[in-house]
């Protein structure tokens, strides 16, 4: 990569699903939700300073960038895909490489961020929803009358009064003014949690940008990923449909759960992954000896896009690969909204909910 234009998916991987060569360019078919056209592959998947940290200071300067890291890692893996795709059908592949590779994919892609950002932004809307219930307000308050007092007094210390004195005055201002305050103050109290969730939505963007950049140029998680990935027996695996390459790059199958997902969290018992690297060509780790399950080919395509966020790409243009299109963006709803919003409610149902903020 070079200059503000940043691959989020490596130009390597893209090169295995060409539709066509010329002046030794190379294109491929893009899948949108509302379009699909052919395209470079130097075009495809680029996002201006998407791996830029801007001075907050003056946002006219980059303080810091993964670019350079990015790069340095490319040429690595680079020669680890086009390897693999010398490679016969079933043929063993050392773990090291393709388990730093897809470690790698995992903290890179724009999918990362797109699921942490909607995650975020709707565990806020959940957040808000909530408390626009005011007796949950109240509840939140009574579950934190303990933590609440002792801010309270904590408050107080630079007053000459005793400790006694000082609980006394704190139990009477609960007791006397708290209920009535929080009656008569409704609409005020609705509108400072608006205000704070609106803060905090402005500042998880940017937030979220300079976690994963942190984590792409120092790399701990990426090494613990690959660790765990190497545990893991490595194949290359020929198919006999076109496959496609979503924008998250890899899929896993864990233990526990019938669908695949792009990204594997901390204590998942990794059944499978899959990375395509090219349209009849296909690396899979399994936890098995060998891959025998054939049944997980069938969907692969779907569940690729599924688990693709924005687009994937394919060497065809074809009205079965333009049916897939309806799968795309499928994985985020569904990690939005199986659980968040009972975390919201259970949350903030526990007693001294406020003293773990």
């Amino acid at each position: 990569m070079s200059g503000n234009r940043h691959h989020v998916i490596p130009k390597f991987l893209l090169k295995g699903f060409t539709s066509r060569i010329k002046s030794n360019q190379f294109y491929t078919i893009v899948y949108l939700r509302n379009k699909t056209y052919e395209s470079n592959i130097i075009n495809v998947g680029v996002d201006k300073d998407f791996y830029v940290k801007k001075n907050k200071l003056d946002i006219n300067t980059s303080i810091t960038s993964a670019d350079d890291s990015i790069t340095d890692f490319e040429n690595k893996y680079a020669k680890v895909i086009s390897i693999a795709r010398t490679l016969r059908d079933y043929e063993k592949i050392e773990p090291d490489g393709i388990s730093d590779l897809i470690a790698h994919l995992c903290i890179r892609t724009k999918v990362l961020r797109g699921l942490l950002l909607g995650a975020s932004n709707y565990l806020i809307e959940q957040t808000n929803k909530y408390f626009s219930n005011f007796d949950h307000f109240e509840n939140l308050i009574k579950n934190n009358l303990p933590y609440l007092k002792k801010k309270i007094l904590d408050s107080l210390d630079c007053y000459p009064l005793s400790k006694a004195q000082k609980e006394i005055l704190v139990e009477s201002a609960i007791s006397k003014f708290l209920p009535s305050y929080l009656n008569d103050n409704q609409n005020f109290l609705k509108d400072q949690i608006k205000m704070l969730t609106d803060e905090i939505l402005k500042k998880i963007p940017e937030s979220i940008k300079e976690t994963q950049l942190d984590i792409l140029i120092s790399q701990p998680s990426a090494k613990i990923r690959a660790e765990k990935y190497r545990q893991l027996n490595w194949f290359v695996i020929e198919v006999d449909f076109p496959l496609i390459l979503g924008d998250s790059c890899c899929l896993f199958k864990v233990n526990g759960l019938e669908y695949l997902k792009s990204i594997d969290d901390k204590d998942d018992f990794i059944n499978l992954i899959f990375l395509p690297i090219s349209h009849y060509q296909l690396i899979i780790g399994s936890s098995d000896d060998r891959f025998n399950d054939n049944t997980q080919l069938a969907n692969l395509n779907s569940e690729i896009a599924r688990c693709s966020q924005n687009f994937f790409v394919s060497s065809e243009k074809s009205s079965q690969t333009m049916s897939l299109v309806k799968f795309l963006g499928n994985e985020m709803e569904f990690f939005l909204r199986e659980e968040i919003g009972q975390i919201v409610s259970d949350y903030f149902s526990e007693p001294n909910s406020l003293g773990l903020l």
